[in-house]
């Protein structure tokens, strides 16, 4: 059993820039894993997406994958993540590739989200890639 999981959308994934941060809170990775329903991931064109309010009908069934979080270190990964600034928790379900279902994972939401103007130049994504 596993407790606090996270799921990473960004840059914190496994061979990514800044997993560093997992290694450093000793997150414990699990698996590989894809949203229940479709949400809008936008690439901030700054070296990481964000999730934006969710928009009905818009977006995609988001990659990533789910963390153990230990506890004593949550604050320090709300911190990384720009909590309550930038961002804010969300819960989310997730399924792995055997469709096994992970309920209430937490993830990050912008907390000020772009107006549709703002959004209109902005690529919708499904999956975080870096180059």
């Amino acid at each position: 059993t596993f407790s606090n999981l996270k799921e990473s959308l960004n840059d914190l994934k496994r061979n990514f820039r800044n997993n560093h941060i997992m290694d450093k809170i000793q997150a414990e990775y699990i698996c590989d894993v894809e949203t229940d329903y479709t949400f809008p991931l936008y690439d901030s064109y700054y070296g990481f997406p964000f999730l934006q309010k969710y928009t009905s009908g818009l977006g995609y069934k988001i990659k990533g994958e789910i963390w153990s979080v230990p506890s004593d270190r949550i604050k320090e990964l709300d911190h990384f993540e720009g909590v309550p600034e930038l961002y804010s928790p969300i819960y989310i379900d997730c399924y792995d590739d055997e469709r096994r279902l992970f309920a209430s994972i937490k993830t990050y939401m912008r907390s000020d989200p772009l107006t549709s103007e703002e959004l209109k130049d902005i690529k919708l994504i499904s999956e975080w890639i870096e180059d």
